[in-house]
């Protein structure tokens, strides 16, 4: 009886729940829909808002490969950080008198 009465819930309320989620790609992919395809468009903008940066292609490799390392040690530290963290030690089972007069 219960089992029909979950079918019926899920019959019901499936037709919404496909249209929320159609409606949650659609979000997603007009959001990331709209992101350049290369990487020249990608930097061209900020190309034009500073004229005077003349750095050399090396220089801007560089750059980037550091950054790269840096996020990955970064993030590999977090990680192995979380895993062997200390977990919290607990003493024992704590025992406390509750006196409670009016239910005696």
């Amino acid at each position: 009886m219960q089992d029909e009465v979950y079918m019926r819930q899920w019959n019901d309320h499936h037709t919404a729940l496909s249209q929320g989620v159609d409606r949650l790609i659609a979000r997603i992919r007009e959001r990331f829909g709209r992101r350049p395809t290369t990487i020249d468009t990608a930097y061209a903008k900020r190309a034009r808002l500073r004229p005077d940066h003349q750095a050399s292609p090396a220089t801007h490799a560089l750059l980037s490969g550091l950054a790269a390392a840096v996020i990955t040690a970064v993030i590999f530290t977090g990680g192995v950080a979380t895993v062997i963290a200390p977990q919290p030690v607990f003493a024992g089972p704590v025992y406390t008198e509750v006196s409670a007069p009016e239910l005696a």
